[in-house]
């Protein structure tokens, strides 16, 4: 559409003339697909992971993938938190990570929001 326009463009080759743009990215470049627990299903409630293909997950599965955050296991160590207000902390190679200092960190930002949801995504960077 045209800043300030009503219509649509008929001719527009990114929307088809519909006025509707679906983006299919990752604007933050963080990652490119996703998958509720993945393979550390279960892990954040304390549970033992269940092997699985990512095919068959389903959404039902997802309640063993979250948890109020104070209830999130001490030993479980996420490799990136994204907090409430859309900034992402840890992430990055294993290479480039000091474990020790993100175990720490990521302990401080989760006291932050003890009564928030936490759930346990798998995704490919």
């Amino acid at each position: 559409m045209e800043p300030g326009s009503s219509a649509s463009d008929s001719d527009c080759e990114e929307c088809s003339g519909t006025g509707t743009l679906t983006i299919t990215y990752n604007p933050q470049k963080t990652f490119d697909w996703y998958e509720p627990g993945g393979q550390w299903d279960g892990e954040i409630r304390g549970e033992a992971t269940v092997a699985r293909r990512w095919s068959d997950l389903v959404p039902d599965d997802i309640s063993r993938n979250m948890v109020l955050v104070r209830e999130v296991p001490a030993g479980f160590v996420p490799w990136a938190v994204l907090t409430p207000d859309g900034n992402w902390h840890g992430g990055g190679g294993d290479a480039d990570k000091d474990m020790g200092a993100w175990t720490a960190e990521q302990a401080n930002i989760l006291h932050k929001y003890p009564d928030y949801l936490a759930i346990s995504v798998h995704f490919h960077h």
